[in-house]
């Protein structure tokens, strides 16, 4: 089977071909990355073993199939490769044969393949789409840079926010197209076979599937011009991927939060969270669906606590703020932590 995930969204992305490797095989995808920055790689889910070093990505694949038959593949990036690479790719779809770098050629069996694509078809832009664009790539950006949080005492001066987020974009409302009765149920908060088109959940993308039947072969539209109208020829389904809504992360992150200051210090005037932790801490829920509520009663509730009852002086143009600052423990290069931090600093002298 091969499928084609479209459009942004990263983390939508890593959490479909997760729950869809869960689901068929009951094992971590293989992700083979053509090109770019990985996300679907990060956190422990490429699946690969060291004897995949120092070969190509095509050998890789191949490795990959020999290893286990049975697995669930991902092409990532596929619009990154050059023409002799996705020649191979396509002869691959057509024949179910994949030759490696040496032309020794591996059957294909019955591993589900994933390509995935940044591209996005025009007339399934919104009108938000490059503001929400912007904000995703931002939010990439932040949420796995070297950040830590920290609390401190400060003033109720409001700083504004970030102008790239967009809360007036609504969220929308997941529309799915699976052929009638038979087929893989792509919906992570779904069993197979339960369908459900419940408006204002927190699927981070719309997922589409278009499919029309054309001389017995299921054929996937491609309405205007895309770096990969030959490969979506052959796939058996496509999915398309929105821009995210960082909206309702934020609106999450800061009832959850306020309820901890509020619960500590009595009175939510008193406290505040600083825009660029707000983004951060939001960023890392969607990246990595961390339980922000089990996070915030173990990491964040014992340092409001500590720091709340080791004030010496309170008055009430005083408020106590959650702010982000650089994480001096993690090196500058090789890239940042994914999802939150795993301890509050205090930001107070002798604490």
């Amino acid at each position: 089977m091969w499928l084609m995930f479209v459009g942004p969204d990263q983390a939508g992305k890593r959490k479909m071909v997760n729950a869809l490797s869960e689901l068929m095989v009951n094992s971590r995808p293989v992700v083979v990355n053509f090109g770019g920055d990985s996300r679907l790689g990060r956190a422990g889910n490429d699946g690969l073993n060291t004897s995949f070093w120092g070969k190509t990505s095509l050998d890789r694949v191949a490795e990959a199939v020999r290893q286990n038959p049975f697995s669930v593949i991902v092409l990532e990036g596929i619009d990154q490769v050059d023409t002799v690479v996705r020649g191979k790719i396509k002869r691959a779809m057509e024949t179910g044969r994949l030759p490696d770098s040496r032309g020794r050629e591996v059957n294909l069996g019955n591993v589900i393949f994933v390509l995935t694509t940044n591209w996005l078809p025009e007339e399934l832009k919104g009108p938000k789409f490059e503001i929400l664009l912007q904000g995703e790539r931002r939010m990439l950006e932040i949420a796995s840079s070297n950040w830590q949080l920290e609390l401190l005492i400060g003033d109720k001066q409001v700083k504004h926010r970030a102008d790239w987020l967009c809360d007036e974009v609504r969220p929308t409302k997941v529309a799915k197209e699976l052929s009638s009765g038979q087929g893989l149920s792509l919906d992570l908060n779904l069993a197979v076979g339960a369908l459900d088109d419940t408006e204002g959940s927190r699927n981070s993308s719309d997922i589409t599937v278009e499919q029309e039947q054309e001389k017995g072969q299921l054929s996937v539209k491609c309405l205007t011009p895309a770096p990969d109208c030959d490969l979506l020829n052959l796939i058996d389904d496509a999915i398309v991927f929105r821009p995210v809504d960082f909206g309702p992360f934020r609106k999450t992150v800061t009832d959850c939060i306020s309820s901890k200051f509020e619960s500590v210090i009595g009175s939510s005037s008193s406290s505040r969270i600083d825009e660029d932790a707000l983004d951060r801490m939001a960023g890392s829920v969607w990246l990595t669906d961390e339980k922000l509520e089990d996070w915030a009663e173990k990491v964040l509730m014992p340092s409001i606590e500590r720091l709340w009852c080791n004030m010496k002086h309170h008055n009430g143009r005083a408020v106590v703020r959650l702010a982000s600052v650089a994480d001096k423990a993690l090196p500058r290069w090789g890239g940042g932590r994914e999802g939150l931090p795993a301890m509050v600093l205090i930001a107070i002298d002798g604490m």
